[in-house]
């Protein structure tokens, strides 16, 4: 494995596993019996395919996959000279930023891929996510890894922005979004993206709740392990206490999951949850074949009603297909990217970590 870091990254990096050839290959050399490669890398922001001038944003902690494939090399090697498989894998949880190079030869012709993993740091303030009726929202955030910031707005449910602030600048380690408007009571995504020079710039996504009626606070309780699990399993995912620390009742009627690891969301048919007095069930999908992720995010159903005051335990599990198999050594790490919670005022900050599991083959 080639990696070439600038801090102490390389702590980070999981082993490799050989690549069964399902990324596309960009070729870099013209004759047909040079070497090429191409150099893929995944987040929790999707997929690119990356060119050595390219620059990959990552959040500090968030799962970086980045795989390699070759044609017509006979011998690849890392920056240190260590011999590398021609196709391979490598999965890391990266704290710093680094480089990555792996070059590729067949007799005297060579070939490198080459790419740099920036690593950020970002959230927004908590206080921020909500507004009184009529007025404006100020969405305000810390960034350390990002020069200049985007933040847009839509509707839950909706593909339409309704404020996107364009291009700002990272000042003093913060950022600022006013909105130019007031929206109506609701509840609405917002989205921060770094520079757009960067790949995969979507570092963090929150909502944002105008006109609430009451208060929810959402954090993850830390007991779950992880570990080892193969196909047709079923393991918890998340752990989560939710208060109402408001003066009205409020009603939780989903949480939205987003997976964050490697491992693919077709390896997950199915989320269920159940609260720690029995109740509040909820299931999506479950049977085989079902996909419960659309554009990326699952909602598990549930039907929670909170009094002033009142708390209450989550536990959130994924039911894996019994082809799972099929993605031995990636990871699943599915996160809670919301909560659905209409009229609600939300105090969480998003997403929400779950615990991480590695895919086995059986």
């Amino acid at each position: 494995m080639n990696i070439r870091i600038t801090k102490h990254a390389a702590t980070y990096l999981a082993p490799i596993v050989l690549l069964t050839g399902l990324l596309p290959l960009q070729a870099f050399a013209s004759s047909s019996s040079s070497p090429s490669c191409s150099l893929t890398a995944t987040t929790g922001s999707g997929q690119t395919s990356l060119r050595s001038s390219d620059t990959v944003l990552v959040r500090q902690g968030d799962v970086l996959t980045l795989a390699w494939e070759s044609q017509n090399a006979k011998k690849a090697i890392d920056a240190g000279g260590k011999s590398i498989a021609l196709s391979g894998i490598a999965t890391s949880t990266p704290m710093d930023s680094f480089d990555v190079s792996y070059t590729f030869s067949n007799g005297s012709r060579k070939t490198v891929c080459k790419a740099s993993i920036q690593v950020v740091q970002a959230s927004f303030v908590a206080e921020s996510l909500t507004a009184e009726s009529g007025s404006r929202p100020d969405i305000l955030g810390q960034i350390d890894g990002s020069k200049t910031i985007e933040v847009t707005v839509q509707a839950v449910g909706s593909n339409t922005l309704l404020y996107d602030s364009k291009t700002l600048k990272v000042r003093g380690g913060g950022f600022e979004a006013k909105l130019t408007k007031a929206l109506p009571d609701g509840m609405y995504v917002v989205t921060l993206t770094g520079d757009k020079k960067y790949k995969l710039n979507q570092i963090a996504t929150s909502t944002l709740t105008v006109g609430a009626t009451g208060t929810l606070y959402a954090a993850s309780i830390p007991l779950l392990s992880g570990g080892a699990t193969g196909p047709g399993t079923t393991v918890p995912v998340s752990y989560l206490q939710i208060v109402n620390t408001g003066k009205t009742p409020v009603t939780l009627t989903g949480f939205q999951v987003k997976e964050d690891g490697s491992a693919p969301t077709a390896s997950v048919i199915g989320l269920s949850t159940v609260d720690d007095k029995g109740g509040s069930r909820g299931l999506i999908g479950g049977t085989e074949g079902a996909n419960p992720f659309v554009n990326g995010i699952a909602t598990v159903p549930t039907n929670a009603t909170f009094a002033p005051g009142e708390r209450k335990l989550f536990t959130i599990k994924a039911i894996l297909s019994v082809h799972a198999g099929a993605y031995a050594g990636s990871q699943l790490m599915l996160d809670i990217a919301g909560l659905v919670a209409p009229g609600a005022n939300l105090k969480a900050v998003f997403p929400i970590r779950g615990t991480t599991w590695t895919v086995n083959a059986f």
